[in-house]
């Protein structure tokens, strides 16, 4: 195969190089999911450095995909009219700063038929404090989170709480 493929037959240990990427032996980056997403905070963070403030909206989507039967832990979602979909839900976590910056802080997808998963909270409550942690770090003082009415948990209150951090949460009455 690797005599055959573009481009890796040319160069010397090509075979070698194949065999190692197949049989997981290819280590060169942590490519690890926790990984990822601890880089992109810090360096999210990072570029956030030397301001104050810090406007932090948390916010889940769904990627949907409506045609997929064999992708890995495979998930239902809802369609923009409501009817349910294969996907994954996301959470997503962009910063601003009051002079206009943008910086995405948090990206992941996970599944909740995934082995070892827990619950959409625990995902929430374990992003919230790496934003917290990586923009303290990078030295934000003040930090405020928005959050729409699908994170009014009270194990979320109190962390953001702990954390002595502002937040605002749309709330729907009942």
């Amino acid at each position: 195969m690797a005599r055959a493929a573009p481009g890796t037959g040319a160069a010397p240990h090509a075979e070698c190089r194949m065999r190692h990427l197949v049989h997981h032996e290819h280590q060169r980056a942590d490519l690890r999911p926790e990984t990822l997403e601890d880089r992109l905070t810090t360096l999210g963070a990072q570029r956030l450095a030397g301001h104050d403030e810090v406007v932090v909206i948390l916010d889940g989507s769904d990627l949907r995909k409506p045609h997929s039967q064999a992708l890995e832990h495979l998930s239902t979602v809802r369609t923009l009219d409501g009817h349910p979909v294969s996907g994954y839900p996301t959470l997503n976590a962009i910063g601003l700063t009051p002079d206009g910056k943008r910086r995405l802080l948090y990206h992941t997808l996970y599944s909740p038929k995934a082995p070892g998963f827990s619950s959409a909270n625990t995902v929430i409550l374990d992003a919230t404090k790496r934003i917290v942690l990586a923009l303290r770090a990078a030295g934000v003082k003040r930090i405020i989170f928005v959050l729409d009415r699908g994170f009014d948990s009270l194990l979320l209150i109190q962390l953001l709480m702990r954390l002595q951090v502002q937040f605002v949460i749309r709330w729907r009455l009942l």
